[in-house]
């Protein structure tokens, strides 16, 4: 049973370690060309005001 949880925590870091080297790599293509960050922002408030007026329009179902 050990075993099975050292396995677990070695998975576990070895997942988030290649989810921050690809952020990483991301992030650095994106700042190389301004246009492209430029992009990445505007894409990002867009994303935060659909969710806002889809959270507006879910109204309160409890």
């Amino acid at each position: 049973m050990m075993i099975l949880g050292f396995v677990f925590i070695w998975v576990a870091f070895l997942c988030d370690a290649v989810w921050a080297i690809a952020a990483g790599t991301a992030r650095k293509w994106f700042s190389r060309s301004p246009k492209r960050l430029s992009a990445i922002r505007a894409t990002g408030g867009g994303m935060m005001i659909g969710l806002g007026g889809a959270l507006v329009l879910a109204g309160n179902k409890a």
